[in-house]
């Protein structure tokens, strides 16, 4: 099992498009942005900073949705924006 930086994770998020959704609510949305426009992909993380665990990890993959390799590649910045936009696109998820 291997913890990912809530940090990293948030700077990772940010740089491939990512749009963050604060407010009110209990945590923070993530929301995946393409051509301008928030679509219906996202994952949220707590307030908190500590570090994200294996169940975590698996669960924000889904929320996005990828393996858990994949988010984890993903967060690594082995996977680029672009590599996501044609993923979500084959899926059907993006236009």
């Amino acid at each position: 099992m291997s913890l990912l930086k809530c940090d990293k994770v948030k700077s990772s998020l940010k740089k491939k498009g990512v749009c963050t959704i604060s407010g009110r609510q209990k945590h923070v949305v993530y929301t995946f942005c393409h051509k301008g426009e928030l679509q219906a992909i996202s994952t949220h993380m707590s307030h908190n900073n500590q570090e994200i665990n294996d169940f975590l990890q698996k669960e924000m993959a889904k929320q996005m949705p990828l393996t858990k390799s994949e988010f984890i590649e993903f967060i690594k910045c082995n996977i680029t924006k672009e590599d996501l936009i044609d993923k979500y696109a084959e899926m059907d998820l993006i236009q």
